[in-house]
């Protein structure tokens, strides 16, 4: 063999080393996106069920990510080189927009069911455990924890996973608040009460005689006095 020959041999094998490592590199990035969206997609599904919110997730990103496999099964590997970057992007937009909406709701959330652990700990209203594994998935998200997706390899399996949660957790909540407040509107004094779940706590001093009367007379006047006066 020639030395030029053997030069070709180097240089088309060194070649194909570049274009194996190239296809794999592209594969893994894009499983990255993939693995990406389908957690986004596993919050979404819960939060939907949780906060009884709409979130919205792009149909098109989707059909893209499945467009961008269909490449790989058929070695169009350039193709997928072109449009890798702007796919990790809109991931990257998607999980921005689910996080954002996830901060607001959790907030607002939080703030209601920890004031009605720490009501329910004097009144004993409602399940402590149930609630304070609510205010555990709100304050810490963690979700993961309590569901088995990564145990179930069908993602359809694993949307059903994160709906249950979200639905179980939403019970939780809307039983918790109706045994909290309930009991107390004939006292007249519920709209004060939501005011504590709402805000966190309210002033006594800021309360009107009566309603400051009500709470001493209520089964939750000592806990209010100290954690809220």
């Amino acid at each position: 063999m020639s030395d030029d020959s053997r030069t070709q041999t180097l240089t088309d094998g060194l070649e194909q080393v570049q274009e194996r490592y190239r296809r794999r590199s592209l594969e893994s990035r894009l499983e990255s996106v993939a693995e990406d969206l389908r957690d986004i997609k596993l919050q979404a599904e819960l939060m939907e069920a949780l906060f009884e919110a709409d979130v919205k997730i792009d149909d098109d990103l989707v059909a893209e990510i499945m467009e961008a496999r269909d490449h790989v099964r058929q070695n169009e590997y350039d193709a997928l080189d072109r449009n890798i970057d702007e796919l990790g992007q809109k991931t990257n937009s998607a999980r921005n927009s689910v996080s954002q909406s996830l901060s607001k709701k959790r907030v607002s959330y939080e703030e209601q069911v920890g004031a009605m652990v720490r009501i329910n700990e004097k009144t004993g209203a409602y399940d402590q455990e149930s609630l304070e594994e609510l205010n555990s998935l709100l304050s810490e998200w963690n979700w993961r924890e309590s569901v088995s997706v990564e145990e179930v390899s069908d993602f359809e399996r694993q949307l059903e996973e994160c709906r249950s949660l979200g639905m179980e957790m939403r019970n939780v909540y809307e039983a918790a608040r109706s045994e909290i407040i309930e009991p107390l509107a004939d006292k007249g004094i519920e709209d004060t009460i939501e005011s504590i779940l709402q805000s966190g706590g309210v002033r006594l001093g800021d309360l009107p005689p009566e309603e400051r009367e009500e709470l001493s007379d209520s089964d939750l006047g000592d806990y209010l006095l100290i954690s809220l006066g």
